[in-house]
């Protein structure tokens, strides 16, 4: 019967679409909880935090990011149960549509089988959105704006804002030598309406598929290779999206001394980017620091350049 529910549960991650967030980010994996509600409070410890600050620019704009988040843990009788709170925000002095996001998240966590390797997480998220069009600015572009607003017929300035609900689910298994997690995750599942269009518009919905899997070479090394599916604009009715990009990245993890580690990694976005990526972590992975930085192969085909910088703690 296990064996028939594991089987079951990956053909499901293989096959289903779901829907994913706006937010674009070199990092995703620094903010779990920003991608996939049902990675909330799924940690070693009791207890994590981070943050984010990206700088991203095309030949015409600027834009920056900044993000936070905090979750909690309650262990439970075959599983646990997490909680957690977000916030995302985007500025610049220049930039005519700047957004912001504050979101609280549950999620469960279930072991599927009395050895614990294999786990499923389901979760929920509910945000409050807030958008900001400001005519007297002068620069804006699409490829970095923070989505969930758009502009179009708006000559004047006006703020509105949004309430949204987001689902996520996720497999994972986990030994001693290999951790295999896959996700899906569900935003503007309700189709919220923008209302900052001078002709209030439903938002479309976001999809976001990720698997990704950790292999402990040896006592010393542990690579980690990931992928990100990523569309936007779907309906329920239809699956013709209007952007799709695919990011695959792999990393290597060197434990130095009895506590710390080195991280060093590499990604593309859809072929057109590269993002080298390093880090260290101390403590037993209680305090992680990463740096990257997103550039374009040819900038006449893409355009978004993006540097990175996160921090994360686990208690």
């Amino acid at each position: 019967m296990r064996k028939k529910l594991l089987i079951s549960t990956i053909f499901c991650l293989v096959i289903i679409s779901s829907f994913a967030q706006d937010l674009k980010l070199s990092q995703y994996k620094m903010a779990p909880s920003f991608y996939n509600p049902a990675t909330t409070g799924k940690i070693k410890g009791t207890f994590r935090s981070g943050s984010i600050l990206s700088n991203q620019k095309t030949d015409s704009a600027t834009l920056n990011h900044a993000l936070a988040f905090a979750d909690y843990k309650v262990e439970q009788e075959n599983g646990s149960t997490g909680f957690g709170i977000s916030y995302y925000q985007n500025f610049q002095r220049e930039f005519c549509l700047t957004s912001n996001y504050l979101s609280a998240s549950i999620a469960k966590h279930i072991f599927l089988d009395v050895d614990n390797h294999h786990m499923l997480s389901f979760g929920g998220q509910l945000t409050l959105a807030t958008g900001t069009v400001n005519a007297a600015r002068t620069t804006f572009s699409e490829k970095i704006s923070g989505g969930g607003f758009e502009m179009s017929g708006l000559p004047i300035s006006k703020t509105a804002g949004y309430k949204d609900l987001n689902l996520g689910l996720m497999y994972t298994y986990e030994d001693e030598s290999i951790t295999i997690e896959g996700g899906l995750a569900a935003y503007h599942v309700l189709s919220p309406v923008n209302n900052l269009n001078s002709k209030p518009t439903k938002i479309a919905r976001r999809v976001c598929f990720t698997i990704n899997s950790k292999i402990l070479l040896d006592d010393q090394n542990e690579i980690e290779l990931s992928s990100m599916m990523w569309k936007e604009g779907l309906s329920f009715t239809q699956n013709s999206p209007t952007l799709v990009e695919n990011t695959y990245s792999a990393s290597l993890e060197r434990f130095v001394g009895e506590t710390s580690a080195v991280y060093l990694g590499l990604s593309t976005r859809s072929l057109n980017s590269v993002t080298p990526s390093a880090g260290f972590s101390l403590y037993n992975n209680s305090i992680r620091v990463m740096a990257s930085y997103e550039q374009p192969f040819n900038k006449f085909v893409y355009n978004v350049r993006r540097a990175e910088l996160s921090m994360m703690l686990m208690l």
